[in-house]
């Protein structure tokens, strides 16, 4: 076999192997949206929302090697990881969601049906929402780096000044918790610049004799 036709069996075999790869993750596509289509008919079946998310955690680990594919590739997120950031959301795993929502930042994708929200107000109003509930466990709370992370890949991200000052808040008061009264006044006082009734008033005047004493 002279060089150029071993040239040309390399260059043909190559050219195969980078082919598959894009067929197989349409593949791989159709499969886990016919999953996740099973999958979403199962709860709406289902009324309780502890119920609910019992059933997300056990549908979560089927989607396990697809999402880390999915991250790994660098092209925009489609519906299904998506989705995943949602019901990680949903069942507390709130540091599972955020390595999708960075990643939806950086590189665009399309939310899941029905979702009028852009990916970046999800992940910083619906953490904000865990950490502000009143009632909660505070292990399933997002722990504070975790609502710092969020307030930076989010701080450019176009969003409600109502979500983002939510935000704010739920920072604020991580820090103050963590005995970091200085950034927490900042957060404070941002989130009522953001939305004059999101309920930091009296927090702030009770924070100011702390942050004098520190």
């Amino acid at each position: 076999m002279t060089p150029a036709q071993r040239h040309v069996i390399r260059r043909r075999a190559q050219s195969d192997s980078e082919g598959t790869k894009p067929r197989a993750r349409a593949s791989q596509f159709e499969l886990m949206r016919a999953q996740l289509a099973e999958h979403r008919r199962s709860l709406k079946g289902i009324q309780s929302v502890e119920r609910k998310a019992a059933f997300k955690r056990d549908f979560l680990q089927k989607y396990g090697p697809y999402v880390e594919a999915a991250l790994e590739s660098g092209e925009p997120i489609d519906e299904i990881v998506s989705t995943v950031m949602v019901w990680r959301i949903d069942t507390g795993d709130f540091a599972g969601a955020l390595p999708i929502a960075e990643a939806m930042i950086e590189h665009g994708g399309e939310m899941p049906d029905g979702y009028q929200r852009n990916a970046g107000t999800v992940i910083a109003e619906d953490l904000a929402n865990a950490f502000l509930k009143p009632g909660d466990d505070e292990t399933e709370r997002p722990a504070l780096d975790l609502l710092e992370r969020v307030g930076e890949i989010t701080a450019e991200i176009d969003m409600p000044d109502q979500a983002r000052a939510k935000l704010h808040k739920a920072i604020g008061y991580a820090q103050r918790e963590a005995e970091h009264f200085e950034p927490a006044m900042a957060n404070l006082e941002r989130a009522l610049q953001l939305d004059s009734k999101v309920g930091v008033k009296k927090d702030i005047e009770r924070l100011r004799p702390k942050l004098k004493d520190a």
